[in-house]
């Protein structure tokens, strides 16, 4: 994956300007700087010092490199942290020095540039080397022109119930959203409607989350239509039965392994690299108010499932940081919903008094925290498991 400092440099590149050094040169820079030593300003002194010219200030060759940095490499907008010089070998006033930038080292997390830097006269030699490190910055009118545009999210499992309402909240802030759905088309397409009869956009997509092909042509078709992908929220999961942790079965613990951290992985795989040419990207991932604290009885496949995919979010955060991208998880406690249809009203119960709030959560609540990631005013959030749960955890 790159980002706009690994694209834009090479390890080897080279930057040169060439430096006549002339009296006129030196005698406008002593004016500037305010050094007169005769070494730099009367023959005859430099003379009785051992020079058979006039010695050139050394400051000169670092005012170049300074037009060099700015200009050029990385140029406008550059911060130059700190410099290390050796001068080797005089300069006299009548040379022509040619100084050269070499590309040494590219830290893409930092945005930083290690520079070689030598200068070498009209005869060959080095008159000095030294090491730069410089910032490469970015413009915030950049930022702007982007928080402007239009984006595009995809609302994994998003036909009905949590992912049902975070489509339509994103739609009315403005961002064109695709429902996507693995078998219920007509519950998608019901969300589409509501959607486009409110004036935002929408489309349906349907597509297994364990099938990885199947969710990678989608990221494809996505990106073909609409020309981006901004905004991933993940929140396609099987249906919960419960199961005690010393009876669930590999097969069932691969099932919510593959939804979960499977899918996650092909949705990053086929977004992240655009979202990253962009410095812009959202990934937001539905996790469960039952990774805090004892979860209840009979959750071992799910829980496990989601522990996982938290620690995938969590590398995700850190690799595609630098890269402009958040990575983040919101974690509801028990939502009344189709896919909580199988647990016991006891247990929903129980999931209501814990909270202080004194009720279970809604799926206006949980899309409303995603709706907040996925914007501008987010953008330093990265790495973090919000808690939808009434109270603390």
């Amino acid at each position: 994956m790159k980002t706009a400092v690994r694209s834009q440099y090479e390890v080897g590149q080279v930057f040169r300007t060439s430096i006549d050094v002339d009296q006129k040169l030196v005698e406008r820079f002593a004016d500037f700087s305010g050094d007169r030593n005769p070494l730099h300003m009367d023959a005859g002194e430099a003379q009785s010092y051992g020079y058979a010219r006039r010695v050139a200030h050394g400051g000169i060759l670092i005012a170049f490199l300074s037009k060099l940095i700015g200009m050029e490499i990385p140029g406008p907008g550059a911060v130059w942290m700190n410099q290390q010089v050796d001068w080797t070998s005089p300069v006299f006033v009548g040379d022509v020095v040619e100084l050269a930038v070499t590309v040494e080292k590219i830290s893409t997390g930092a945005g930083m540039l290690t520079l070689d830097v030598t200068a070498a006269n009209q005869k060959g030699k080095t008159v000095m080397k030294g090491k730069a490190n410089v910032k490469v910055a970015e413009k915030i009118e950049q930022k702007s022109a982007q928080k402007k545009s239009v984006k595009t999210a995809l609302v994994t499992g998003s036909g009905r119930g949590i992912g049902a309402e975070i489509a339509r909240k994103l739609a009315a802030s403005g961002v064109k959203v695709i429902v996507n759905c693995r078998k219920s088309v007509h519950e998608a397409e019901g969300v589409q409607q509501e959607i486009r009869a409110l004036g935002g956009t929408a489309e349906v997509m349907q597509a297994d989350l364990s099938d990885y092909a199947q969710t990678e042509a989608m990221i494809d078709s996505i990106i073909k239509q609409f020309g981006s992908l901004d905004i991933v929220v993940h929140g396609a999961s099987p249906m919960v039965t419960p199961a005690m942790a010393d009876q669930v079965t590999q097969e069932r613990l691969d099932h919510f392994f593959r939804a979960y951290v499977g899918g996650a992985r092909s949705l990053v795989a086929k977004a992240a690299p655009a979202m990253a040419e962009r410095k812009f990207g959202r990934f937001i991932f539905l996790g469960t108010s039952f990774m805090f604290g004892i979860p209840p009885a009979g959750m071992s496949a799910y829980v496990t499932a989601k522990e996982a995919l938290w620690g995938y979010v969590k590398c995700l955060a850190a690799d595609l940081g630098p890269s402009g991208i958040t990575s983040n998880m919101v974690s509801p406690s028990m939502t009344v919903t189709d896919f909580t249809a199988d647990i016991p009203a006891r247990m929903k119960e129980l999931e209501a008094r814990k909270s202080p709030m004194r009720r279970m959560a809604s799926v206006a609540d949980t899309a409303a925290a995603v709706v907040f990631l996925a914007g501008e005013d987010a953008s330093y959030i990265n790495g973090s498991n919000l808690p939808v749960t009434g109270g603390p955890i």
